[in-house]
């Protein structure tokens, strides 16, 4: 493997959006279509599968239900104070 495909493969590997490295990595064995390199991007794969990266993913996609029970209990509060000024 020479420098250029080594870096290729590093930036791929440090992408943080997890989803986007596995399809990237698929994306690339299929254009090599080498038996052996298809073999190490499979464990790659499986490798950032049994890795905590997805939990990112899961604590960034749990705020926006937060974030909106936050806002319905505030209109409510509105809601109630404006009923009370009437």
């Amino acid at each position: 493997m020479n420098e250029e495909h080594k870096k290729e493969l590093m930036s791929i590997i440090n992408d943080k959006n997890y989803h986007l490295t596995k399809a990237k990595l698929l994306f690339l064995a299929l254009r090599r279509g080498n038996a052996d390199y298809n073999r190490s991007v499979g464990y790659l794969i499986k490798a950032l599968n049994e890795n905590n990266r997805p939990k990112e993913d899961f604590k960034t996609q749990s705020i926006l239900p937060t974030l909106l029970s936050i806002l319905a209990t505030i209109m409510s509060i509105v809601a109630v104070v404006l009923q009370i000024l009437n």
